[in-house]
């Protein structure tokens, strides 16, 4: 990822959070916090960049913890982030085959970004979600790399 494709979408990831969180600070705390594991994760393993591993893991293990809005929902969080890192995983896996699991691989690896949706839900109720949803997808459409 060039510094041009991260500025442009760390302004995607901005836009969603307060899209999604309507004004929630502790959600978009939140969410801000696992995009933050979530990139530096990412760019530990492709080495896209040099990776803040204690900040994120200070994040994962210290701040996320004190923050109100995980505690409360850290049921939903937890189970959705469970599955987007097991998607990750797998897109990991099927980005070398040169079949239709590539093709797969690149729609799940984005499955992180349920994550907002669940927050939208959570935040601002059923008709909240719907209204943001395509949005965020549509945000973070990407050509086959």
């Amino acid at each position: 990822m060039t510094d041009s494709e991260r500025d442009d979408n760390d302004k995607k990831v901005a836009q969603v959070i307060e899209m999604c969180c309507i004004g929630d600070k502790n959600a978009e705390s939140m969410l801000r916090s696992f995009a933050f594991i979530a990139r530096t994760i990412d760019d530990h393993v492709d080495g896209d960049a040099p990776a803040d591993v204690i900040s994120a893991f200070a994040q994962a293990t210290v701040m996320l913890q004190m923050n109100p809005f995980y505690i409360k929902h850290s049921s939903a969080i937890t189970a959705i982030w469970a599955a987007a890192l097991n998607a990750w995983l797998d897109s990991n896996d099927w980005m070398e085959a040169g079949d239709l699991r590539r093709r797969h691989a690149m729609v799940i690896r984005d499955y992180i970004n349920e994550m907002c949706q669940v927050v939208a839900l959570i935040v601002g109720g059923w008709h909240h979600m719907r209204n943001v949803s395509l949005n965020v997808r549509e945000l973070f459409l990407k050509d086959e790399e």
